[in-house]
Parts: structure tokens; C-alpha cells; sequence
């Protein structure tokens, strides 16, 4: 999936509705940096995910 990183161009993306698309109770996130945009690769939704899936995955105690 990595292979496509740079195939396509990046474009601003609210930090906020990529948060919001990772639905998952486990572990909840809070935001408070809401008007946040970034210029990135389109894969920033896929970075995100990740980080989140890995302290599910690898985090002896998460704790908020």
C-alpha cells in the first residue's frame, strides 16, 4: 500500500474528519486542536489509523 505514497498529490485535509473516521471505542480520542489542516500525501488517513492501531496493538496500559 506504501508503494503509493507520492503517486498522487497532496491536498489539505482537516485533521478533525480523519479522527472522526477512525470508529473505534478501545481506545477514544480526544481533539483539541479542531481547525487543524494539513497539506499532505491523500495515505495521512492511512498514518493515522496506523499510529492508532499500533497503541491498541503494542500499549501495556493506555491510559487518558
Amino acid at each position: 500500500m506504501y508503494e503509493e505514497l507520492g503517486i498522487t498529490q497532496p491536498t489539505w485535509q482537516s485533521v478533525s474528519a480523519i479522527i472522526a473516521m477512525i470508529d473505534d471505542d478501545r481506545l477514544p480520542i480526544r481533539n483539541d486542536c479542531p481547525d487543524i489542516v494539513l497539506y499532505a500525501d491523500q495515505m495521512l488517513e492511512k498514518v493515522f489509523y496506523n499510529l492508532y492501531d499500533n497503541i491498541i496493538r503494542h500499549a501495556e496500559e493506555v491510559r487518558w
